[in-house]
């Protein structure tokens, strides 16, 4: 049998208790919340960029920071301001879910100009992850895909040399 001041203190502890568990359910993480980064360059940035957030990074740079989050981590949204993003560092390989938002394909081109050219972005699967989900929008990829059709269609080397030195002006004139 419990007397009056066993009873205070079981009371005491029940409260306490059950101020703890609300406590603790009200520190739970929330879900991560999907941010938007806007490129700040046209250059072709390699390395890490500190602040994905100062507006200041490359393309590059903005998806090397994403490939290198948690899988769990909800893909972000990547702005890319009109103007001709020339790579030349390679293609651009992605294995975390995100969406490349351009300012619409007239005004906005990503082109691979390293040498052996190829595709502008390569996404894969990370090791051990599942397929990302990515969105690419408002962006026009000109100048390899070009050259790849060219040779399809003629069985010769496209002229690479040719499209380089055009392609910086041709979607422009166009317009």
């Amino acid at each position: 049998m419990v007397g009056r001041h066993g009873r205070r203190q079981l009371l005491r502890l029940a409260t306490l208790s059950i101020l703890g568990a609300a406590i603790a359910g009200a520190v739970v993480v929330s879900p991560a919340m999907a941010s938007t980064f806007r490129v700040g360059t046209t250059s072709d940035l390699t390395g890490s960029c500190q602040a994905p957030a100062s507006g200041t990074c490359s393309l590059r740079q903005l998806i090397t920071f994403e490939n290198g989050l948690a899988s769990s981590t909800p893909g972000d949204t990547i702005v890319v301001p009109a103007g001709l993003y020339s790579l030349t560092d390679g293609e651009l390989g992605i294995i975390h879910s995100v969406s490349i938002a351009g300012a619409g394909a007239r005004v906005t081109d990503v082109d691979q100009f390293s040498d052996g050219g190829g595709r502008v972005f390569d996404i894969g699967i990370p090791e051990g992850g599942s397929i990302p989900n990515v969105v690419i929008s408002g962006l026009q990829m000109f100048l390899e895909q070009a050259a790849r059709q060219y040779e399809i269609w003629t069985g010769a080397p496209a002229p690479r040399s040719v499209t380089q030195t055009l392609a910086p002006e041709s979607p422009r004139q166009h317009s």
